[in-house]
C-alpha cells in the first residue's frame, strides 16, 4: 500500500513539474513575441537608429530569458529531489527533454537575433538609398 501512495505522489509530482515546465515555456514564447514587437519598433526610427535603445531591448529581453531558465532549471531540481529512486529513469528522460529545449531555444534566439541584425542592415541601406533618390530628385 505503501508503494501505490509514493507512485501516486511521484504521479502527481511528474504532472506538477511538467505543467511548469509548460507555463515557463509559455512564458519564453511571450517573451520572444514582445522582443518581435519591440525590434519592429525600434525599426520604425529609420535611419536614425539608436544603438543604445538596441541594446536595451536586448538586455531587457536576455534578462528575461535568463530568469526563465533559471525557474526552469529550478524547477527540474526541485522536482528530482522530490521523487523517488523508482523514477530515476522517468528523470533522466526529463533532464534531457528540458536540455533540449533549452539548447533549441538559445539556438532560435541566436538565429533570430542574426535574422535581425541583417535586416537592420538592409533597412539602413535602403533607407540611405532613398534618400539619396529624394536628393537627387530634387
Amino acid at each position: 500500500m505503501v508503494g501505490l501512495s509514493l507512485q501516486a505522489n511521484d504521479d502527481d509530482g511528474a504532472k506538477h513539474a511538467i505543467r511548469r515546465l509548460f507555463e515557463l515555456q509559455q512564458q519564453r514564447v511571450l517573451t520572444f513575441n514582445e522582443f518581435e514587437i519591440k525590434f519592429k519598433e525600434y525599426l520604425l526610427d529609420a535611419p536614425k537608429f539608436q544603438l543604445e535603445r538596441l541594446k536595451l531591448i536586448c538586455k531587457q529581453i536576455g534578462d528575461a530569458f535568463n530568469e526563465i531558465n533559471r525557474q526552469i532549471i529550478e524547477q527540474v531540481l526541485n522536482y528530482l529531489k522530490e521523487t523517488t529512486a523508482a523514477a530515476a529513469n522517468d528523470n533522466a528522460s526529463l533532464i534531457k527533454l528540458v536540455e533540449s529545449i533549452q539548447e533549441n531555444e538559445e539556438v532560435k534566439f541566436k538565429l533570430v537575433m542574426l535574422i535581425r541584425k541583417n535586416s537592420l542592415h538592409t533597412t539602413k541601406r535602403i533607407t540611405a538609398i532613398n534618400i539619396e533618390i529624394f536628393l537627387y530628385i530634387l
